[in-house]
Parts: structure tokens; sequence; C-alpha cells
């Protein structure tokens, strides 16, 4: 088509001619037309064009009640106004419906936060912040779905409902940080890292804490942790490496930082009692090899260019980390039982032996009524250590703080296995007084 045309668009019959909207070699949107006598020779007539240093598109071309229309919009200072294009055909035809000068109707205040337009249909790019709207949707959306979830979740048992009410209460606090906040947006992404690290991590801290200080858990607390493991572990998964710049980051603070963390993640798989935290920990090993093996790359070859040679040894250093990661994960799954034996082992002598230096400083009587559970009820053997701490009392004081000790340090070794082999203990101070082998459950 001459003359040169891009982007043709919205052919539309009108009369004798056909219509439509195009951009020209100078990047100049107009209206052309053309005849079926033209459509041989491949030209097309100009009917009107635009400025594009005022308009900045046009589109929306159609037909009614014997005349065109189609839309133009116009760049403002500070706003972008559309507006609506009669046309007949002709140029002189072709009257724009808002007036010769569009940006009259526009006044600024200030560019940067609030713009007034005096005229409707404007819409500025800097209009006012939706406050109403903001609240309206805490109060009318996110409040009533949480507390119907929270009823459904309590009444009806329903673990998922989990996902509503943290989610819901994310929402909430973000949208009043939006309308509390008076700059212009920039620090909304620095407050949604924060908020999203903080938030995540003490939904996994309260998970594990739960897991440690309660046992059983209740059936539907149990039945969360799946949901919590996803919908808050896997956010904290991926704000650990924006936080932390992994794996761009050439700092090694926060590569130690980083290797803490994916502890702590398999620790908290291990507390609570799920895969998936072990599993996002397992794939952080992964990244951490990478690490590895690129800095073992450059110091052998001296430089970071990752020639073709370079990726390949780059690739042999994390196959045989790789190969590490999967035996130990092998080595620990088929000795689990003996490691947490030894672990046991372990615990308890420590236990035993703090618990005699506890009950040589103080006297017996008060030293007696320290005694070590787990959060499991009073069910293992304690009517046999209340018995014979009794005894003790008629035997010698050395002979009495060594028995003692023990048999504390055994009671809480027993409560400890009936646990589910959980090394956290809870100090409960039991009376003195009124307590027989028939009142301990």
């Amino acid at each position: 088509v001459m003359p040169a045309l891009t982007n043709p668009r919205n052919f539309m019959s009108f009369g004798s001619k056909a219509y439509f909207v195009a951009v020209s070699s100078d990047l100049t949107p107009a209206l052309y037309s053309f005849t079926p006598a033209r459509v041989a020779q491949g030209t097309a007539s100009l009917v009107k064009a635009f400025n594009t240093s005022k308009w900045i598109d046009v589109w929306g071309l159609t037909a009614d009640n014997g005349s065109m229309f189609f839309k133009v919009g116009e760049q403002c200072s500070g706003g972008f106004v559309n507006s609506v294009v009669r046309s007949d055909g002709t140029l002189e035809g072709t009257v724009d419906l808002r007036g010769i000068d569009r940006c009259a109707g526009f006044t600024v205040i200030d560019t940067s936060t609030t713009v007034v337009s005096k005229e409707p249909g404007i819409v500025p790019t800097g209009s006012r912040k939706p406050s109403i709207t903001l609240w309206s949707i805490i109060f009318l959306g996110v409040l009533p779905m949480m507390l119907l979830a929270s009823f459904i979740l309590i009444r009806k048992k329903c673990p998922g409902m989990f996902l509503n009410n943290f989610y819901g209460f994310g929402l909430a606090v973000i949208l009043v940080y939006i309308i509390a906040e008076n700059e212009h947006g920039e620090s909304i992404i620095t407050f949604l890292k924060w908020f999203i690290t903080i938030y995540t991590s003490l939904a996994y801290l309260t998970i594990s804490l739960a897991s440690l200080l309660v046992h059983p858990l209740p059936k539907l607390v149990e039945e969360m942790k799946d949901w919590i493991m996803v919908f808050a572990g896997v956010p904290f998964f991926v704000m650990m490496h924006i936080d932390l710049q992994i794996p761009v980051t050439d700092d090694a603070w926060r590569w130690i930082l980083y290797n803490v963390v994916i502890v702590v993640q398999m620790l908290i798989s291990i507390i609570v009692g799920r895969t998936l935290p072990m599993v996002l920990g397992a794939i952080c090993t992964f990244v951490t090899s990478w690490k590895i093996s690129y800095e073992i790359v450059v110091a052998i070859f001296g430089d970071n260019n990752m020639s073709s040679f370079q990726v390949l040894v780059l690739l042999g250093f994390m196959a045989l980390q790789g190969i590490g990661i999967i035996v130990g994960a092998i080595v620990y799954a088929s000795k689990r039982a003996k490691i947490e034996d030894v672990a046991e082992a372990r615990f308890c002598g420590v236990l035993e032996s703090s618990l005699l230096r506890s009950v040589r400083e103080e006297p017996l009587p008060l030293a007696t009524h320290h005694l070590i559970t787990a959060s499991v009820p009073w069910r293992v053997g304690l009517p046999t250590v209340f018995g014979m701490l009794r005894q003790s009392n008629s035997t010698t004081p050395e002979s009495s703080h060594q028995l003692g000790g023990s048999f504390l340090g055994e009671s809480a070794c027993a409560i400890w296995r009936a646990s589910l082999l959980r090394p956290w203990m809870l100090l409960r101070v039991v009376l003195p007084s009124g307590i027989d082998d028939s009142g301990i459950a």
C-alpha cells in the first residue's frame, strides 16, 4: 500500500469507500480510505492525520446513523485523555466532539501526587488513592471471609480454612499499609519483602513450638500442618532467596546465613513431621553446592568467564556434592533408629547429670518437686518415681541426692521416649503434699 503504512486495522465500509486506521512511515496515526478502483493500484488516501506530539493512538472505527466514529488518545500534561471523533469521510467533516483543545479541561494540581479533572470521562494518571475502596475490601470482603472460614474451621473441623485466615489476615495488613502510606509507592516493595518474610517465619515458628510443647497435638491442628507447610513454607522459601539475593550475591555473610536457614528448615521438618520443609532444604543444599563448585572453578582457573570446559568442571563438582547429599540421606534413612537411640542416650546422660547437680545444690524436699516431663500426660512410671523418692528420705543425704537425681533422670528419659523421641522438655512444679500413688494418673 502506498504510502507505506504499518499496523492497519479497523477496516470498515462506509458509503462508496472503505476506511481503516494505520500508522504512516513517520509514526503518525491517521484515518485512511480507498476505493475499489484504487485497490488494484495499492494506494490509499489520507483522510486525517493526528500529530504524534499531541495524539498517541487512534482506534475503534465504527459507523452509526450515517457517520463514522472512532477514538483518539491524547497525552496531556500529567494525564491521558480519551476523546471521540465523528467523521463523514472527509477532512473537513472529521470533528473531535470534545473540541479543539482536549487538554483545556484538565487541571494539574501536583503531577506527582494528585490530578483533578474538571470534565467527566478524563482518566488522570495520578488519581487519588482509593482509600474508601480499600477499606471496603477489608470490611466487606476480607473480614467476612475470615469470620466464615473461622466458623467452618472450628465447627466443621476443616483444616483447609487455614488458607483463608492466613492469607486473609496478610491481605488485610497489606491493604492497611497501602492506605496509611503517604509516599508514592516506592516503599511498598520493601514492606512486602519484610512482611512476607516475617509473617511466614511466624507461621513456621508457631507450628514448630506447638509440635514441641504439645503432644499429641489436637487432630485438627495436626491436619493443618499440611496446609501450613505449603502455604507458609513455600512463600518463606521464595522470600529467603529474594531477601538474601541468592544465588546472585557474592557476600559471604548472605551465604552463611542462607545455610543457617537451610538447617533450620530441615529441623522444622523433623519437628513437625512433614516432608516439604526437608525437600525445600534439600533444594537449597543444591544451590549451595553450585556456589561451592563455582568458587572452586574460579579458584582453579583464575577467572569467571565460564568457558565450556569450566562449565563441565563446575557440573562435575556439583555432581560429586549431589552424590554426597544423596548418600547422606540414604544412610540417615537406613540407620535412623540407631541415630535417634544414640541421641536419646546422650540426652538422658546430660539430663541426669544436670539433675544430680541440681539436687546437690538444694535440699532434697524442694528438689523432688522439680520433675522434668515432656508435654505428654503424666503416665510414664511416675508412681514408681514418687515411691522411690519417698524411700530416699530414709537414706543418707548423699544417697538421697544420688537416688533422687537418678530417678528424676530416668523418669524424664522414659517420658521422652514416650513422646516420640522429642528431646524438648518443660519444667513443671509438683506440690509436695497430698500426692500418693493413687493420685497420679
